[in-house]
């Protein structure tokens, strides 16, 4: 996988995830609360999806500081959704 595939699929990550977020946000206004709520949950997990995407392609491409990276920086964020409980 090359980096500009890498690249291309975490930009697909984000949108998708921004996309879901909005369908979810229009039915919930018109159905349910729980769908606002699922599309905050997904709007909000959307960035760690794409640095997921970035660690698992960097590792791919052998670039191991930059995946390192992106490890920490999910170590970090999913300690702060645990230390929220």
């Amino acid at each position: 996988m090359s980096e500009e595939k890498t690249l291309r699929f975490a930009q697909k990550t984000l949108i998708a995830g921004v996309g879901t977020s909005a369908v979810l946000f229009l039915f919930g206004l018109a159905f349910s609360d729980k769908l606002i709520r699922a599309g905050v949950w997904v709007l909000a997990l959307t960035p760690v999806a794409r640095v997921a995407v970035l660690g698992w392609g960097y590792a791919k491409l052998k670039e191991y500081r930059i995946a390192a990276c992106a490890l920490a920086v999910l170590i970090m964020i999913f300690s702060g959704f645990w230390a929220a409980q």
